[in-house]
């Protein structure tokens, strides 16, 4: 009898098929993860490769991103229904900014330059002609925008780019921007390990520290106490304004620090790196929750969080391993797992295996059907289990740090962090069970098939969901 290996949808390494726990518990009775893949925003026939800007807008209604390929996507937040897809006509770079009402759009451009688009038309209402953008934010409220152009540091107004303020240069080229939630200091980090946070009521930098590597990642509290930053050292840093200490949030991660955003509440924290790992910490009691990957390969470059404080999905650009990344096979699987015909399929699937226990005494037959059927039902949800060895003791050592000094933080110690490779795909031969259910369970895997297919003619923005 030929075999049907049905694990390979995401039976595969999904999280509560995992393996046994060590206190011999059925996976499937585990706790499911904190966060759970949600339906992602897909664009279909889409040939492209990454995403490097992603956001929600602020009434909730939409999710905008942009894309390599120099497309700007707009999606009903809700249903993830594609409203609108405008190319714009210049070749484009990461360096991508949106603003929070979804109307504009601003890119620097791969020839030097920036452009400020209209989002609904595509048409390009402002530009400046001059020099490579390395970065650009628009500030919350949407009327300034920063503009970095190698060690160069300028706010525009927005969407005019009139100049407004030049403001010191960074010794070396600045890799990242952040508002504060009120507009009144930007942050910028550098090649060189530098984060300065000016004030622009005044124009001058009230902190900056100082790391011995580059740093890439920079966010800031939705309170504005307190501002994350991370990069090359494979640490994430909190610095408390009030306290003036700072903290790591996590330390030793495998790959470098890329991008960071907060969560609309303060509670977490959604961490990427240069490999597209995902990685979520709740604040306080400090903890990690999750740890998943967006691609195979590349960096992430922007996080976005919908104002519920549950969904939140990643922009990616490529790294320096890898132009182009390739899919995350368990990813692929739930996110066909979780579509309605093949969910539909499932439980009339489950649905037969029961009435086969219902009638079956060999106990043989039983625990084939009793672990079928489990692997059913995990199916669509990849978790934390997929990555085993995850261990990340938290630092809690804290630097006093003054305004405006130049010490970074000492040095901190214990944290160790390993990470085994991705547990090889469980499979399950189904020749044992009865032959009606082997006909069905090749119905059904031949079904996820065609799924993974049509989802791999488009492309896929991860959407993940907090569980409350």
């Amino acid at each position: 009898m030929r075999n049907f290996f049905i694990a390979s949808l995401a039976l595969l390494v999904l999280a509560a098929c995992a393996a046994t726990s060590s206190d011999g518990a059925d996976p499937a009775d585990q706790p499911r993860p904190d966060v759970e893949l949600g339906d992602s925003f897909m664009i279909p026939d889409a040939q492209i490769s990454h995403t490097p800007g992603v956001l929600f807008t602020q009434d909730r209604s939409r999710m905008l991103t942009a894309t390599a390929g120099g497309d700007l996507v707009v999606f009903e937040a809700s249903s993830r229904k594609l409203l609108n897809r405008i190319r714009v006509s210049e070749e484009t770079t990461n360096a991508v900014s949106m603003e929070g009402s979804g109307k504009f759009a601003a890119w620097g451009l791969a020839k030097g330059g920036l452009v400020v688009v209209e989002v609904s038309t595509g048409k390009i209402i402002a530009r400046q002609g001059s020099g490579t953008v390395s970065s650009v934010s628009v500030s919350p409220e949407g009327r300034r925008i920063a503009v970095a152009r190698g060690k160069d540091l300028e706010i525009c107004a927005f969407p005019a780019l009139t100049p407004l303020l030049l403001l010191p240069a960074h010794a070396a080229e600045i890799t990242n921007l952040a508002w504060s939630p009120n507009g009144r200091r930007l942050g910028s980090t550098a090649d060189d390990g530098s984060l300065r946070i000016d004030d622009l009521t005044d124009g001058k930098a009230c902190h900056e520290v100082k790391k011995a590597e580059p740093l890439y990642a920079l966010a800031f509290h939705p309170a504005g106490t307190r501002v994350a930053y991370g990069g090359k050292d494979k640490q994430v840093y909190q610095y408390d304004f009030e306290t003036r200490k700072e903290e790591v949030i996590s330390q030793n991660q495998p790959y470098f620090i890329t991008c960071l955003g907060y969560s609309p509440d303060g509670e977490r924290i959604a961490v990427g790196d240069e490999s597209c790992d995902i990685w979520l910490y709740q604040l306080e009691p400090r903890k990690l929750t999750f740890h998943n990957k967006h691609h195979n390969e590349c960096w992430l470059n922007s996080v976005a969080w919908a104002s519920d404080n549950e969904a939140f999905l990643f922009g990616c650009r490529p790294n320096s391993l890898q132009g182009k990344p390739t899919l995350y096979e368990p990813l692929l699987y739930a996110e066909a797992s979780q579509s309605k015909p093949v969910a539909k399929n499932r439980l009339e699937l489950m649905k037969a295996v029961d009435a086969q226990l219902a009638r079956t005494t060999d106990a043989g037959q039983r625990s084939s059907l009793d672990s079928y059927k489990k692997s059913l039902a995990s199916a669509g949800q990849p978790g934390m289990a997929d990555f085993p060895g995850v261990d990340i003791p938290l630092a809690t050592a804290t630097t006093s740090l003054t305004p405006a000094s130049s010490a970074g933080s000492a040095p901190l110690t214990g944290a160790v962090f390993t990470l085994d490779e991705p547990s090889t795909p469980q499979t399950f031969s189904v020749d044992k069970l009865p032959p009606a259910l082997q006909k069905l369970a090749g119905e059904h895997q031949e079904l996820l098939q065609k799924e993974v297919e049509r989802l791999k003619a488009g492309y896929c923005v991860n959407q993940w969901k907090v569980k409350k």
